[in-house]
């Protein structure tokens, strides 16, 4: 219907008046009142229907470079920081982005105009940039080690420098506690003390014979207790290891308690914990943070064997054995016991490694109602990303606890009842992106504000840390075989034994892709970076059968240190593995993957990783970001805390610079400042480095021959630089790790619709990056805002009132 205008409107306007009031009053008061009206009415019809909703905003930020970070990060080979998007004004409205753009479209908006904005704030120069997005890590375990635990971390992060310092920082925090309480040492390196060697159970003996002491690897991966915590936690003497030194296949032996048996004192040493991670992450501009795996409910409910399963299973023994040779009576009744005696200890041995709930001063995972307790009392005034634990039982436990059907059995082992098979995806179950703010919170408590807490991938394991000796690594192993036989290591060594994890993984990736839903797994090797793509490509294919094909999962491979080449080249459909069905490349490209790089191993153990663990051929390679910018694939970067300090910014400055620390405790002391890269830019190109560093009889170094393996070791690896620029390792903190988790359409840039999550510089990064790229972690943070409010730091300016 076509509108009258402005003349026509004003004589309807009148006739109808006309109609509602008296004669006399038209004649006498009506035209003092409407006057005003008349005569202003044709300014306002002239200024349109937008004058009467001019659009109004709780603070409105302008006066310093804004960078939105809304480029197209799904293909980073196209990121130029010349052509970085970058806008004047930012405005907010409850806690949401309803404007951005340049000055005069601002004004023109009345963004400036008095009552249509409550507060003006003048960045004064300062640079604001969506905040950051954690890619991975272990919230709010940094603040329950800053609280409880004893720093034992070596330069750059420490102090420490030999073993006599972790004695005596050990000693200190246990002359300072109370009776009985264990004494938690995290951080040590023992690749950063001039022993060379791991701290043993009689060096934790000489802290204290009368109580526990534990120290933690830095790795996480490893952990020594003396002679107490082994007795405390049931462990004969002569099952001890050899030196006391526990890896991920034996951690469980010990069990540290929680330092009080009072619920509510426990949880507030966990609301402690939460509060401290969320200062010590706002302090470096992070509003996302990630919890990288956990159990999201306390346990409620006992565990008993299913006896009618475990018989199943044990008849199915037996049966196996009869395969072989005849059993008598006897022998297939003794053979069933032995079967379901193992079930029953493999039940209690699972549950009390892995879902007990370890004390907050120990391991603060944290579980969802922990975390939703934080949000409701201020504690935490960060995003967290929640990401369930996707294994057998851990992930049996999570599913059930999301809304997936547990009607069927559990076929794994340990048997478990109540808790079922909890295979099939429910239409109503939580999915990765998903609000978990308010899930389950009891009736009655006023909801949380939405998208505090988001349900993140499925996170599951394969092999353990590079630095430990635990990664799996292809041929021809680990560099340095000197340091390897100290590590009380053959030279054959390669990590581990994965074949058997590696082929359950494959089934685990198979449940989740065909329900539609995102995995992270954790992969250092080579091999193991094999055993993952090979096992997504298994089950991208089985999705191929589906009626309706499943697509763009974003399955993630976390820390991803030694991801090939062709891996990449194979997760982004450019190429596939020989053999491969028909249209895999195409379906793999479809998914999506992200590989979210521990960059920041270049910085802290670039030079060990050439030198002992990888190699100079496979260490300049690590953490191949170059390579994904070259196949377009997205990338994002973490520095995985407390393994290393929560910083973005570093991991910024390590993408673009590649450069190691300097490590002074080490031996040989190293200065830093190594490139951890190759320099080449065409992706084929190869250069020679030796295989391995070995001795020759005489015990001259020799790194052109392995004479153990009776190989040569120089080999022709790639050539490539694997710098990335500012802009795309900006997207690598922000937009990726957002969009690896699904929440895209909420945080990681800045534009209308997105939460109002930022955070403001003290210098420009891009400005910086031309000058001065090794200071790009030196960039102060001045402000941290979440939600519209600031959690961190203070304003550049006050607010000002338009």
């Amino acid at each position: 219907m076509r509108r009258p205008s402005a003349p026509s409107r004003r004589i309807l306007l009148r006739s109808n008046l006309m109609f509602v009031f008296p004669l006399a009053f038209r004649k006498s008061l009506m035209p003092a009142l409407l006057a005003p009206l008349l005569l202003t009415w044709p300014a306002r019809a002239a200024a349109g229907p937008d004058a009467e909703r001019a659009p109004t905003a709780d603070v409105v930020y302008y006066g310093g470079p804004i960078y939105p970070l809304t480029e197209d990060y799904l293909h980073p080979s196209t990121l130029v920081p010349a052509r970085a998007h970058r806008v004047d004004v930012v405005a907010v409205r409850n806690g949401v982005i309803v404007f951005t753009g340049d000055r005069a479209e601002a004004e023109k908006a009345g963004y400036f105009e008095p009552g249509r904005t409550a507060c003006l704030v003048d960045l004064d120069g300062r640079t604001m940039l969506p905040g950051f997005v954690d890619g991975h890590g272990h919230f709010p375990v940094p603040g329950a080690a800053d609280l409880y635990q004893v720093d034992l971390s070596s330069p750059p992060v420490g102090r420490m420098s030999s073993i006599e310092d972790y004695i005596h920082a050990l000693k200190a925090k246990a002359d300072a506690s109370g009776p009985g309480q264990w004494v938690v040492g995290w951080g040590y390196d023992d690749t950063l003390v001039k022993e060379q060697r791991h701290p043993t159970r009689e060096d934790l003996d000489r802290v204290s014979t009368t109580r526990p002491v534990v120290a933690k690897h830095v790795s996480a991966h490893f952990m020594v207790g003396n002679t107490k915590a082994f007795e405390l936690s049931g462990v004969p003497a002569d099952d001890i290891p050899p030196g006391g030194l526990l890896d991920d296949t034996n951690m469980g032996l010990i069990n540290i308690p929680p330092s009080t048996a009072d619920p509510a004192e426990a949880d507030r040493m966990m609301a402690k914990a939460i509060a401290r991670a969320s200062e010590i992450y706002a302090a470096q501009g992070v509003t996302t943070a990630d919890q990288g795996g956990t159990l999201l409910h306390p346990l409620e409910r006992g565990f008993r064997l299913d006896e009618a399963a475990a018989a199943r299973m044990a008849d199915a023994e037996a049966d196996r054995a009869e395969a072989d040779r005849p059993l008598s009576d006897a022998e297939r009744d003794a053979l069933r016991r032995t079967t379901l005696d193992t079930l029953r200890t493999a039940l209690e041995k699972t549950v009390s490694d892995q879902v007990r709930r370890w004390p907050v001063e120990h391991s603060a995972a944290g579980h969802l109602f922990e975390f939703q307790n934080a949000v409701h009392s201020g504690d935490l005034p960060i995003r967290v990303i929640i990401h369930p634990l996707g294994g057998e039982l851990m992930g049996e436990l999570n599913r059930d606890f999301l809304g997936w059907d547990s009607s069927g059995p559990y076929e794994g082992l340990p048997v478990l009842d109540p808790v079922g098979k909890a295979d099939i995806k429910t239409p109503a179950a939580k999915s990765p992106g998903d609000d978990i703010s308010n899930y389950k919170r009891p009736d009655g408590i006023p909801p949380l504000p939405a998208d505090r807490l988001m349900l993140g991938a499925w996170k599951l394991f394969l092999d353990g840390s590079i630095q430990g000796y635990t990664g799996w690594l292809k041929d021809p192993g680990y560099y340095d075989r000197e340091a390897l036989a100290r590590a009380g290591r053959d030279a054959d060594w390669r990590g581990g034994e994965y074949d058997e994890a590696a082929r359950a993984l494959a089934g685990l990736f198979a449940r989740y892709h065909l329900n539609g839903e995102s995995v992270e797994v954790h992969a250092n090797g080579d091999m193991a970076a094999e055993a993952v793509v090979r096992g997504l490509e298994e089950a991208v294919r089985q999705g191929m059968d589906e009626p309706s094909p499943v697509t763009d999962t974003r399955h993630a491979i976390i820390h991803a240190q030694m991801l090939g080449k062709d891996h990449i080249a194979r997760l982004t459909g450019r190429t596939e593995r020989q053999g491969a069905a028909p249209g895999l490349a195409e379906a793999m490209k479809a998914q999506n993957f992200v590989p979210s790089y521990f960059i920041n191993h270049a910085y802290y153990w670039g030079d060990r990783h050439l030198n002992t663990f990888m190699g100079p051929g496979r260490g300049k390679n690590l953490s191949p970001a170059g390579w994904s910018v070259a196949y377009d694939q997205p990338f994002a970067l973490h520095n995985d805390p407390p393994v290393t300090p929560i910083s973005p910014l570093r991991s910024v400055q390590t993408a673009v610079t590649r450069r190691s620390a300097p490590t002074p405790t080490s031996v040989p002391p190293r200065p830093g400042g190594t490139l951890v890269s190759g320099r080449g830019h065409d992706v084929n190109a190869t250069a020679l480095y030796p295989a391995v560093h070995d001795k020759t009889p005489d015990g001259k170094a020799d790194e052109m021959n392995d004479d153990t393996a009776g190989r040569k070791s120089e080999a022709a690896y790639p050539d490539y630089d694997q710098r990335v620029n500012v802009l795309q390792a900006l997207h690598g903190v922000t937009t990726v790790p957002a969009y690896q988790n699904h929440l895209e359409d909420r945080i990681g840039s800045i534009a209308p619709g997105k939460l109002a999550d930022f955070v403001i510089l003290g210098e420009n990064p891009f400005e910086v990056a031309e000058r001065a790229p090794d200071t790009l972690a030196d960039i102060p943070v001045v402000a941290t805002i979440v939600d519209g409010k600031v959690v961190y730091g203070k304003l550049p300016s006050p607010c000002v009132t338009p």
